[in-house]
């Protein structure tokens, strides 16, 4: 299999990933922010990175651990298995796994209120309501 197919193969199976909550300014990691933001990022010092940035973050983190894990030699039926498994505890949003029935995002869930901080507007972390929460409506609306 050529490695643009493979690639491919991964994004699709990963699209998943991309369903992110807000992310809060002290959830995310400290190297995450630093590559989006500060005085020597690449995007400018007053970018607050968003759920957009998480999910490309943390599907790219699939796609790479999907590759990894089958050293370069990539399988449409493989990846499809670790992306259904796939878990990380280090995402930008906290611990993230997907959930291999539904193939949805389960992450915990967390009360936020926005503040002034530095002289900008960030989300600020409060508490962490729910731990491992899945799709709600699906789980309410479960057949």
């Amino acid at each position: 299999m050529k490695l643009a197919t493979a690639i491919k193969a991964a994004i699709a199976a990963t699209a998943i990933v991309s369903c992110a909550a807000p992310v809060a300014a002290q959830t995310i990691k400290i190297g995450f922010i630093s590559t989006f933001s500060g005085p020597s990022a690449k995007y400018g010092e007053k970018l607050n990175p968003d759920y957009v940035e998480v999910a490309a973050w943390d599907t790219m983190d699939a796609i790479y651990y999907t590759i990894r894990e089958q050293k370069g030699k990539v399988d449409p039926d493989r990846t499809m298995e670790l992306v259904k498994n796939y878990k990380n505890p280090d995402s930008p949003r906290g611990p993230i796994s997907i959930d291999p029935a539904t193939r949805d995002i389960v992450q915990n869930m967390y009360l936020r209120e926005v503040r002034k901080v530095g002289g900008r507007l960030v989300n600020v972390e409060l508490a962490t309501v729910g731990v491992a929460i899945k799709d709600p409506w699906k789980e309410l609306n479960k057949k």
